[in-house]
């Protein structure tokens, strides 16, 4: 672990001091940074919406800030993504999102333009490709392309608008991602770097050709569980985008590189996330600059704000337990139907104390924990019980199962003989 985060904190390093330039306001969908941290499970559908409202009015020419302002730019964007796990380890992943309104003011002029409409659509996988033991430790895997399905022709008083200002890029592009996470116990401590490269094709138009530079994302993020239903994040967040490629459609295999393009910025971002009713979780986030590289004079960001709302839906949650109408031993009732899920627990007084939980249930006829093999055995008649709901209470009481992870302050108050997490 120690030395994957050596690695990480080099290559953020390195690409600090290394000179690398980008358009500072590519088209299409703007660069999501607001992270719930949530697991979708298999047969989980996790839905988001997200709204950013970003302006962009500095100028800069390297790390210096301009006086001259020429010109402002900002937009309103929202987002709608899905998630959907195939597997305990695979999912499929989409986001679009909508341009209400993405200006430009000329301030000595005295003159604004606008675009509004899609961006881009993204398309995706995610897989988890490592988890320790202790499943506190992991590392995911994300592939991503991007259709441009919004309009990238649009025209504002009969003047065809640039591409910085036209809602969808107008290209596919490409986005290969890596996510490491490390809990620390229970200390409600997480650690998560999520690192990214995206590489675009190029632009056509009636001229030309123009090619977005690879865009690099970096971010360290430390996540706090501060009450049960409150969770603090703290985002570091390099952006590193190379110079655009221009070329001509006589000379096609000429192509130089776009002055006044290219930048490296470094953003701090505080975020909240708050649980409501039936699991619905807000957020909000501030995203700031606090480090600015650019490639000759360029307008540069001021902040962005980014609010959501998250929820997962488990449709066929009571599928995963198996159930098997048999002939059930140890001296019960024949006839009986079973299921059988997982539980951690320790000791007599895990047993005793899961067992009672199970037992208040609706339709639940007895039940019996192994400690050997940590499975739970729902007995009943002829009516299923409620599964979900029984390892969601079984939770609250402390106990993690292959459905629910205990709160760790309830975790804690165990009595050491039940306490069965190894760190």
């Amino acid at each position: 672990m120690k030395s994957i985060n050596f690695l990480i904190v080099a290559l953020i390093l390195m690409s600090l001091q290394s000179e690398v330039f980008a358009q500072c306001c590519a088209a299409g969908n703007p660069v999501s940074s607001n992270y719930s941290m949530q697991n979708s499970g298999i047969n989980v559908l996790g839905v988001s919406y997200s709204h950013i409202y970003s302006i962009s009015d500095t100028y800069y020419n390297g790390i210096e800030q301009l006086d001259s302002t020429y010109s402002e730019t900002e937009f309103n964007f929202s987002s709608i993504s899905l998630s959907y796990g195939l597997t305990d380890k695979l999912r499929i992943l989409a986001d679009i999102g909508y341009f209400f309104n993405k200006s430009q003011n000329f301030v000595k002029l005295d003159y604004n333009r606008y675009a509004q409409g899609f961006g881009n659509l993204n398309l995706g996988l995610s897989y988890d490709t490592y988890q320790s033991e202790d499943n506190e430790f992991k590392v995911s895997q994300t592939l991503k392309i991007t259709l441009p399905v919004g309009e990238f022709n649009q025209v504002y008083d009969d003047i065809k608008l640039p591409i910085d200002l036209q809602p969808s890029s107008g290209n596919y592009k490409y986005n290969l991602g890596l996510m490491l996470s490390n809990r620390f116990g229970n200390s409600g401590f997480t650690l998560y770097s999520i690192n990214s490269i995206e590489t675009a094709q190029f632009v056509e138009t009636s001229t030309s050709k123009y090619k977005y530079g690879n865009l690099y994302n970096l971010s360290l993020i430390g996540a706090y569980q501060i009450l049960d239903e409150l969770s603090g994040l703290l985002q570091l967040r390099f952006e590193i985008r190379d110079r655009a490629l221009i070329g001509s459609k006589n000379q096609p295999n000429q192509y130089s590189y776009l002055n006044a393009t290219g930048v490296v910025n470094v953003f701090v971002s505080p975020q909240l996330n708050y649980t409501i009713a039936d699991d619905w979780t807000v957020s909000c986030q501030l995203n700031y600059p606090i480090y600015k590289n650019v490639n000759g004079e360029q307008l540069t960001n001021k902040f962005s704000l980014q609010a959501g709302i998250s929820k997962s839906f488990d449709f066929f949650g009571d599928e995963e337990f198996s159930e098997n109408p048999e002939i059930i031993p140890n001296g019960r009732e024949e006839g009986l139907s079973f299921a059988k899920v997982k539980v951690s627990g320790e000791c007599d007084m895990c047993k005793s104390r899961i067992e009672n939980v199970a037992n208040e249930f609706d339709n639940v006829e007895d039940s019996d924990w192994d400690s050997e093999t940590d499975l739970l055995t729902i007995f009943y008649k002829d009516i299923s019980p409620d599964i979900t709901a029984i390892l969601k209470s079984i939770a609250d009481s402390g106990h993690d199962n292959e459905k629910y992870k205990a709160d760790d302050t309830v975790y804690n108050k165990l009595p050491k003989c039940c306490q069965y997490r190894s760190n």
